[in-house]
C-alpha cells in the first residue's frame, strides 16, 4: 500500500500546487529540459550490461562522491558507474567531474518513474549521498532486491525535528530500503538512532569532503589566477567564498573599513550562487567601488585597491582560495548554516568563518584544534580581520594546524567503499 499512498499523496500535492508548477516550469523553464526523462521517458538511453548508481543532490554532494567513485571504478571496472543529480548545476558539476560517467537526472518519486528507471538501468548497487530519501525510490529498490547504501550521511537538527514531528514515528519504515547509513559524525548517527534506526545498521565513517580535496591541482593553478588577477607580491586578498545574501554586504563594508589601515588589501568575492553575481556587483557599486566579474577579466589587467573580483562561474573556488590569504567561509554570517571551510583548510589559509556553522559540526574540531576562527556575532567580522591582518604569525599557525588537521581526518572514502562490499 505504500507505493499508492505516495503516488496518491504526489498527485495531490502537484495538483494544489499546479500553478506554481506552471509558472516554474513554462514561464521560467525550470525542469523542462529535464521534466520528460524524470517522468520516465528514458527509452532512448543506452542500457548498461551492469553498473552501480550514485546520486548526489546538488554541487556540494557530487564534489564530495569523487574519491568513492574513483575507487567504485578501480574495485568494479566491469561495471558503469551511473551518476544522477536533482539540480541542474548538481548534473553540470557532474559533468564537468566525471566525463567518463553516464550522467542521468533523478526520477521523480512516483511508482511508474521509478519502475522505468530500475528497469532500465538495472543497478546492482545504488549509493545515496548525504541524506537524500525519496521513499518510493527505497520501497522500489527494496521490492527488486537491489542493495541502497547511504553514505557521507548527515542529518541536521531542522531536519531531525522535521522527521520526528511530522512522520510521527514512521521514518524507519519508510527508509527500510537503505540497508546500511554511514554517516559523517556521531552526532547524526545518534539523531537516526533516535527517529527508530537499528544501531546495527549505522556507522561512522567520516566525511568524504576531506578525501575529496584535490590541493596540487588547485595549486598547479595559482600562478596563472595571480597573473590574470594582476596580484603582485606585496598585496594581500581577502575571499569570501560561497556567501548568500546579504553577507556580501557585510564584507564590503568590512572591506571599506579594512583599506584605510591596509591600502594593499584586494577583495574577491564569490556567491554561492552565480546567478546573483550581477547583485552582488550592484551592491560594490553601492560601495563606491568597481565590480569586476572574473569570466570578463582580460590580459593585463590589475586588481587595483578599488576593485572588488567577483567569482560568476561554478567550480572555480577551490582555485580561487590558492591566491588568497585569509578565507572567510560563506552561509555563516546568516543562519543558513555555513559552507563548505575543507578546502581553504587544505591549502593551509587562514580561515575565518560566521556563529553559523550548525552544518558542518566538524567546525568543533577546527576550534578546538586552533585551526580556524569562529566569530561570536557578525559584528565581530571587522576586528577579527583586521587582526589577522596585523599579525603574520597567526594567520600562518591557524593555516598549518588547518592543514594538518584536514590530513588526519582523510579515509573515509576507503570506509565507505568496503560498506559498499558488505552490502552486496
Amino acid at each position: 500500500m505504500i507505493p499508492i499512498l505516495l503516488d496518491i499523496f504526489y498527485l495531490l500535492a502537484a495538483l494544489a500546487l499546479s500553478p506554481l508548477l506552471f509558472y516554474r516550469v513554462w514561464i521560467r523553464g525550470k525542469y523542462k529540459d529535464t521534466l520528460a526523462a524524470r517522468l520516465g521517458r528514458i527509452s532512448h538511453l543506452p542500457k548498461p550490461s551492469q553498473c552501480i548508481w550514485l546520486h548526489g543532490v546538488s554541487v556540494g554532494e557530487i564534489k564530495a562522491a569523487r574519491p568513492l567513485v574513483d575507487r567504485l571504478k578501480v574495485g568494479f571496472p566491469d561495471s558503469d558507474i551511473i551518476i544522477s543529480a536533482t539540480s541542474a548545476a548538481g548534473k553540470k558539476m557532474a559533468a564537468a567531474l566525471y566525463p567518463d560517467c553516464r550522467i542521468i537526472s533523478f526520477p521523480l518519486d512516483l511508482s511508474w518513474t521509478i519502475r522505468a528507471y530500475l528497469h532500465h538501468f538495472r543497478p546492482r548497487l545504488i549509493v545515496l549521498m548525504e541524506l537524500e530519501i525519496w521513499p518510493n525510490f527505497l520501497w522500489h529498490a527494496r521490492h527488486t532486491k537491489i542493495p541502497v547504501v547511504l553514505v557521507n550521511g548527515r542529518l541536521s537538527a531542522k531536519s531531525f525535528r522535521g522527521y520526528r514531528y511530522y512522520l510521527c514515528g514512521l521514518f524507519p519504515c519508510l527508509t527500510k530500503g537503505i540497508r546500511h547509513y554511514a554517516m559523517q559524525s556521531e552526532i547524526y548517527a545518534e539523531r537516526l538512532r533516535s527517529l527508530g534506526i537499528p544501531a546495527e545498521k549505522i556507522s561512522v565513517t567520516g566525511n568524504m569532503k576531506f578525501d575529496a580535496i584535490a590541493p596540487p591541482k588547485w595549486l598547479a593553478k595559482q600562478a596563472a589566477i595571480e597573473k590574470l588577477l594582476g596580484l603582485e607580491p606585496h598585496l594581500e586578498v581577502l575571499l569570501a567564498g560561497s556567501t548568500h545574501a546579504p553577507e556580501e554586504k557585510n564584507l564590503l563594508a568590512c572591506y571599506c573599513q579594512l583599506r584605510e589601515e591596509f591600502p594593499h588589501l584586494r577583495l574577491i568575492l564569490v556567491p554561492r550562487h552565480p546567478e546573483r553575481s550581477d547583485e552582488v556587483a550592484e551592491w560594490v557599486r553601492e560601495s563606491k567601488l568597481l565590480p569586476v566579474k572574473k569570466s570578463e577579466i582580460v590580459a593585463r589587467y590589475t586588481m587595483a585597491g578599488n576593485h572588488v573580483v567577483i567569482g560568476d562561474r561554478m567550480g572555480e573556488l577551490a582555485e580561487l582560495y590558492t591566491v588568497c590569504h585569509i578565507a572567510f567561509v560563506g552561509g555563516s554570517l546568516i543562519p543558513h548554516g555555513g559552507q563548505n571551510f575543507i578546502e581553504p583548510a587544505s591549502l593551509g589559509k587562514a580561515v575565518v568563518c560566521g556563529p553559523h556553522m550548525h552544518n558542518f559540526p566538524e567546525v568543533e574540531l577546527f576550534l578546538e584544534q586552533q585551526a580556524i576562527v569562529q566569530l561570536a556575532t557578525a559584528a565581530a567580522l571587522y576586528p577579527t580581520i583586521r587582526e589577522l591582518l596585523g599579525n603574520a604569525v597567526q594567520r600562518k599557525t591557524l593555516g598549518e594546524h588547518a592543514q594538518e588537521l584536514v590530513a588526519r581526518s582523510q579515509g573515509s572514502a576507503e570506509r565507505n567503499y568496503n560498506l559498499c562490499l558488505a552490502s552486496l
